[in-house]
């Protein structure tokens, strides 16, 4: 029998240590102050683009120049994050093998990788089937929900990772609903929660704009957005406790989704 309030329990106190989620939480800052930085220096030229003030050519280039940085910067964060990820997968078999768990996950990486990859792809072509698209979508995570621990646990192959987590699912499919749907419930909670000191300062922020807009009759919304631009960087530290509590639920997940696996294997 799966005991599912002693693992999401365990999860929550292995998460709660500092060195487990530091890691993601320097990764995640640093990305998104490359990304907020990046956007803040080119405020003025998508002010100008908002207002229709440059030329089609000009309008493509920036946004152009924009959008290739921001994906830039998506696919290094994500590779990077995928490797913390795997050591923490690790971690949450073998809590004392800190140091090892770097290095077991770079041995593994590339079948993390493909894992990623394979799943992310299965799940975005799925994903667009029409009305049920999302559906589907949430059919294949569940199929596939052990297979990043199963790389690292028993060091397999992406191809056996996959199968033996659709097995899993095939087996015991109401167990990893339920486990899918705790953590996802969990999760969302504590993200909420996180959350509440960026939505304050946003709304904050923007109801005088609101306000403002009323007043004149406005329904531009560039007033908004002139705001944000303005104050951008008071917003900074509400999204570095929000990114706190990313990188909290991200240990917390690896954790569960681990030790729930370990459990279902056998």
């Amino acid at each position: 029998m799966v005991e599912y309030g002693k693992i999401i329990g365990d999860a929550l106190s292995f998460a709660v240590e500092p060195r487990r989620w530091i890691p993601l939480l320097v990764l995640d800052v640093v990305a998104f102050l490359l990304a907020f930085s990046y956007l803040m220096s080119n405020a003025l030229a998508l002010q100008q683009i908002i207002q229709g003030n440059l030329s089609g050519l000009l309008v493509a280039s920036s946004i152009i120049g924009v959008v290739g940085f921001l994906v830039v910067l998506f696919v290094v964060w994500s590779l990077i994050r995928l490797y913390i990820v795997g050591a923490l997968i690790h971690q949450s078999i073998k809590p004392k093998e800190y140091d090892k768990s770097w290095s077991v996950s770079k041995e593994r990486y590339g079948s993390i990788l493909e894992v990623a990859v394979v799943i992310g792809i299965i799940s975005g072509v799925v994903s667009i089937v029409p009305y049920v698209g999302w559906i589907v979508s949430i059919i294949v995570s569940l199929m596939f929900f052990f297979s990043m621990p199963t790389v690292i646990a028993k060091k397999v192959s992406f191809e056996d990772a996959l199968k033996e987590s659709y097995n899993i699912f095939r087996k015991k499919t109401v167990d990893v609903f339920v486990v899918w749907l705790l953590l996802a419930i969990i999760g969302g909670i504590i993200v909420m929660v996180f959350m509440i000191p960026a939505m304050a300062t946003i709304w904050s922020l923007m109801l005088p704009a609101l306000m403002g807009m009323q007043a004149t009759g406005s329904k531009t919304g560039f007033e908004l957005f002139s705001v944000i631009l303005m104050n951008g960087w008071t917003i900074v530290p509400a999204g570095i406790i929000y990114l706190i509590g990313s990188a909290y639920i991200t240990v917390f997940s690896a954790n569960a989704q681990t030790n729930f696996y370990l459990k279902m294997r056998k």
